[in-house]
């Protein structure tokens, strides 16, 4: 940026000191000027033809009217300058990290020092939106028109009372799981501008691809269907396992819930399952195989024994700091008897 600019830029925002030494600007004022549609001149991003300051005469300064691109429209009013840490120059460099020469003012709403329209995508992913399986931040965008009439009492962030008013629009959707609704829709009204948030949820019928029951898994090698009820049962320290009719072929895929899991029979069937391990299945649920898989039923507190394996893995990895202890009690109310 040329050093006229800075000067420029600075007497535009009424920074009676002028801009320091080394000054830039931080992310919030750089996304707000953005929005406010940057010049086709490198060198002159905000006061060269397009930008969103125009010069009137010499050392006068004004907010452009007409801008390369804007994608919102701000009130000069609402770019001010912070003289809370007693300069004139803002102080919320600190809240980045970058320094204390800042060259922009602050973006201030009357919520506080935030540039909402840009982050409000951040803070509902933040929140929790936007987490499908694996991936995070995902969102989708669409553009349009808006259009509202403030009525008395109401205090527009832009357009005037009592005048229809119409305004380019984005729209941002993004997925979130039930529970953090809350979190999302705070993070949204907290950041955004409107005086009136307009949202819309829609309940979704999504499988969650995180959470559930049951795995569903192959073997690296094929075996016969007896040695794969070898192995379940050497693994498992188990004394006996009640089983449907042997199927004559091989065992590569195979499904497992522990505990009582024979609502996902059908499931297993339909997932080409050769084997179902699982515990709890009633004597006509044993009829659900159809002669399509082997169900394996092993017992409940057998199904579940590694489960505090799993748990102290969890606890081990969220808090490195802390001892785990295991405890070695068995509670299996179950006893064989032969």
């Amino acid at each position: 940026m040329a050093a006229s600019e800075f000067a420029a830029v600075a007497t535009a925002c009424n920074a009676v000191n002028g801009a320091p030494t080394g000054a830039y600007m931080d992310p919030p004022e750089a996304l707000v000027f953005a929005l406010g549609g940057f010049s086709t001149d490198p060198l002159h991003p905000f006061t060269g033809p397009g930008g969103p300051i125009q010069q009137v005469s010499a050392g006068v300064f004004q907010y452009n009217t007409d801008r390369n691109e804007p994608i919102y429209e701000f009130k000069e009013a609402q770019l001010t300058i912070d003289t809370s840490g007693g300069t004139a120059l803002s102080n919320d460099e600190t809240l980045y990290g970058l320094g204390t020469n800042d060259a922009m003012p602050v973006y201030r709403g009357p919520w506080g020092k935030q540039a909402p329209v840009v982050y409000f995508k951040s803070y509902s992913f933040a929140a929790g939106g936007g987490a499908i399986g694996n991936y995070v931040e995902c969102s989708f965008v669409t553009e349009g028109i808006g259009s509202f009439n403030a009525t008395g009492g109401t205090n527009p962030w832009v357009g005037s009372i009592g005048e229809r008013h119409y305004e380019k629009e984005k729209k941002l959707e993004v997925v979130f799981e039930a529970h953090k609704q809350n979190q999302v829709l705070n993070a949204l009204i907290k950041n955004h501008p409107y005086e009136e948030v307009a949202y819309e949820i829609i309940g979704l019928d999504n499988i969650n691809q995180t959470v559930g029951s049951g795995l569903i898994g192959e073997l690296e090698n094929e075996v016969l269907e007896e040695d794969f009820l070898k192995l379940v049962k050497q693994q498992f320290g188990l004394k006996l396992i009640k089983h449907t009719s042997f199927l004559g072929k091989k065992a590569k895929k195979i499904a497992i819930c522990g505990g009582s899991g024979s609502f996902l029979t059908k499931a297993a069937v339909a997932a080409g399952a050769d084997f179902y391990v699982t515990a709890d299945v009633k004597y006509h649920e044993f009829f659900d195989a159809e002669n399509k898989l082997v169900i394996a039923d092993i017992g409940h507190w057998e199904s579940e024994q590694f489960t505090i394996e799993l748990l102290a893995e969890v606890l081990q990895q969220k808090f490195p700091t802390f001892a785990v202890l295991k405890t070695g009690v068995k509670t299996n109310p179950v006893q064989y008897w032969s």
